[in-house]
């Protein structure tokens, strides 16, 4: 059995859940992202394209936010429902 190689399309659900769970996080945590910037030492612009969508962040960069909005990675990662992101409404990627 031969495997294709990986595209960067194929992560796209991944993708989507940790900037809509990144960007919940942030929302019931009231923090900017110049807090979250702060905190962190990821750039303000960066989260902003990470949450459109429009970077795609290491896996250190996603531990950081992660732990920039007080949660753990799996939080933000994980297939199964986390219930208090997944409630926040009004991400919309632009």
């Amino acid at each position: 059995m031969s495997k294709r190689p990986l595209n960067p399309g194929d992560f796209r659900e991944e993708e989507e859940r940790f900037a809509r769970r990144l960007w919940a996080a942030r929302k019931l945590g009231k923090l900017s992202h110049a807090k979250l910037a702060e905190r962190t030492g990821v750039a303000k612009p960066f989260i902003s394209l990470i949450e459109n969508l429009r970077a795609t962040p290491s896996l250190v960069t996603c531990a950081r936010l992660a732990r920039g909005v007080g949660r753990d990675l799996g939080d933000l990662t994980t297939e199964r429902p986390v219930e208090d992101l997944d409630s926040v409404e009004g991400w919309s990627p632009t």
